[in-house]
């Protein structure tokens, strides 16, 4: 197994063993920080009475870790998925620490980053570090994210104040925060992120003297409902690395300890549910409503969108995930083309009804040593939008049309266009002999004219 790490440290000047090895689970509690507590006892140091507010080490009969599932999530966007202690039974129980490793799609999910949860944070943990890590086993690689924290450590930062989710107001432990794939072959699809054990070492937590670790009894997953399937557990004796949890291998180990490593955390997996194209509409991102006003192909949606090819993305200032999704006016599933744009402005002046079946048109253009534009084949194009690299002051050629254009600090950014529905054939624009990093536009029905350069 193969481990290549990418560190971030939320606490700094935090001593953790280096050299301790990985395969004795008594080390690797130490190495997870579980029992550093101890170590603190033995050597005398100030520990305070953790007890006098009346806390017991006395654990509940489980204590359930869930991972959020998530509805409707939208691509190409970021999601955030929590992790939860959901027990309402532990009370005056007091925590610890934990250390748990979590894994996730890799195709479908990219990871970005971990935050404390609120409990931690309201309580004041002084300990919390994240690691990400590519496992290879079995000619596959899997992607996991470890997460460690520690209630009190040595030397003291700040003494927690609250060692419970009761005391906090909130059980969340931590929030996951993933990109979702833009690949349209994920849409309406679940994106499974779940609990992984590569050792014995896995997915534990502790008591705040160090004296009990808990691990996995029980392992569930959430229905699409959200509620956990209780009628079927997934634990089962499974080699390392799986899903699996806490298996027989592990059982001499624990033995050595007489009893103060127990099975006792029920893990319920959750992931990411990728929302139906079909199921958009009715989250209130209406198709051709860009400004997001509920009034569908009205003229300023058009204006709108036009900005867009001209100023990019910043013009989307009211739901940036609703506009992008509401852009997809003609129904293709593909948001922000000019295919789109086309049919918004046919709806507009009532050459349309909403929604069509639009197509794609392959054609050519030449950019002529002069600096013009000018599409070659007889295609009546409706819109257009260029990119140009460097700051050009483009000249229209097209009648009957409109253009605007933009300069970004790098490139030019072109659109030709007609709120009246006109359109052209043959010339275009002249931008000089300025390089054409990209071109697309959108013939008089609405259908995407894939556009490739000529001599």
């Amino acid at each position: 197994m193969t481990l290549s790490y990418i560190t971030y440290n939320y606490k700094e000047a935090k001593a953790k063993p280096e050299s301790l090895g990985r395969n004795n689970l008594k080390y690797k509690i130490i190495v997870s920080s579980f029992l550093m507590l101890l170590l603190f006892v033995i050597n005398g140091c100030d520990i305070y009475d953790i007890f006098s507010g009346g806390g017991t080490n006395f654990a509940p009969d489980s204590f359930q870790i869930s991972i959020q599932r998530t509805h409707n999530s939208l691509q190409g966007q970021r999601e955030s998925v929590e992790i939860t202690l959901d027990n309402n039974t532990i009370d005056e129980f007091l925590l610890g620490g934990f250390d748990l490793m979590i894994t996730y799609d890799a195709s479908a999910l990219t990871f970005q980053s971990v935050e404390q949860g609120q409990f931690l944070t309201n309580c004041g943990w002084e300990y919390f570090t994240v690691r990400h890590e590519i496992i290879e086993a079995d000619s596959t690689n899997i992607y996991a994210v470890r997460v460690v924290s520690i209630a009190d450590i040595y030397p003291p930062i700040q003494r927690p104040v609250c060692f419970t989710p009761t005391d906090s107001s909130t059980n969340q432990l931590v929030v996951l925060n993933f990109l979702v794939t833009n690949d349209r072959a994920y849409e309406c699809s679940y994106s499974p992120i779940q609990f992984f054990w590569g050792d014995c070492g896995d997915n534990m937590m502790s008591d705040y003297s160090g004296n009990q670790l808990f691990v996995s009894r029980f392992i569930y997953n959430k229905l699409d409902t959200g509620t956990v399937d209780y009628f079927r557990n997934l634990a089962e004796e499974s080699i390392f690395p799986s899903i699996a949890g806490f298996n027989s291998s592990c059982d001499s180990e624990v033995e050595a300890y007489s009893g103060n490593v127990i099975r006792k955390i029920d893990f319920v997996n959750g992931g990411i549910d990728i929302v139906c194209a079909d199921s958009i509409d009715t989250r209130g991102c209406s198709r051709g409503d860009l400004n997001n006003n509920n009034v569908q192909f009205e003229i300023y949606d058009v204006i709108l969108y036009s900005n867009y090819f001209v100023y990019g993305m910043q013009v989307f200032s009211v739901n940036i995930d609703c506009q992008i999704e509401a852009s997809d006016s003609n129904g293709d599933d593909l948001t922000l083309t000019l295919a789109d744009f086309v049919y918004s402005i046919r709806v507009l002046v009532g050459d349309t009804l909403p929604f069509g079946e639009p197509s794609n048109i392959n054609a050519t253009f030449q950019h002529d040593n002069a600096g013009k534009i000018s599409v070659v084949d007889s295609i009546q194009i409706a819109a257009a939008h260029i990119v140009v690299e460097g700051e050009v002051t483009p000249t229209l050629l097209a009648d009957n049309m409109t253009m605007g254009s933009a300069f970004d600090g790098s490139n030019t950014r072109i659109i030709v266009y007609s709120l009246e529905n006109n359109n052209f054939i043959g010339d275009m624009v002249n931008v000089g002999s300025n390089t054409i990093l990209s071109i697309d536009a959108a013939d008089y029905l609405g259908n995407q004219v894939i556009l490739t350069e000529v001599n």
